[in-house]
């Protein structure tokens, strides 16, 4: 009720979720109570990019929200962060146009999260990279506009070695 409010609040100009925040407690709107609360933040004031609308713009590698070109759409922060943090450390190739300059990078994600993992995924294949994704019980392959599993018996460490960036977003020390 409290996000319901927040969205109709004209004084309210941005909202933010920490996450966890039931966990994997299922919702009876399908999925969990957290992916329930993700899709109620309206998106004129979803600050994270993580509402329905701006993970179908992601996935689709939509980068306006206007037809214009006006409006950028918001990305998830933490995986922006990440990509900013690449940038910075020259594994983005400023001689290539915006969308393309990944092209050619070997990226290993050890993480599938709908908050790091897999948005951070999309964002490097939709820059050109080959990204392995790799989380508890699968391994795929994320390039611009497919997602494909990767072929029998390749392991997490051969993957690894052929890339040129691996990002490790693992949620706990435990993790395996």
């Amino acid at each position: 009720q409290a996000l319901e409010e927040a969205n109709l609040d004209q004084s309210v100009s941005g909202i933010m979720i920490y996450y966890p925040v039931f966990g994997n407690r299922p919702s009876f709107h399908g999925g969990s109570y957290d992916d329930a609360l993700r899709d109620s933040v309206s998106l004129a004031k979803d600050v994270e990019g993580l509402c329905h609308f701006y993970r179908r713009t992601l996935y689709r590698n939509q980068r306006y929200v206007d037809a214009d070109q006006a409006r950028k759409c918001v990305l998830p922060c933490t995986p922006l962060a990440v990509v900013k943090i690449l940038e910075h450390l020259g594994a983005y190739d400023d001689q290539h146009p915006v969308g393309n300059r990944m092209t050619g990078k070997v990226v290993t994600i050890v993480n599938r999260s709908e908050i790091v993992g897999r948005p951070l995924a999309a964002m490097l294949a939709n820059d050109g990279a080959t990204v392995y994704s790799v989380d508890i019980d699968s391994t795929y392959i994320f390039s611009r506009g497919k997602v494909e599993p990767v072929p029998a018996g390749t392991t997490t460490e051969e993957l690894v070695r052929k890339s040129e960036v691996v990002v490790l977003g693992v949620p706990s020390d435990s993790y395996k």
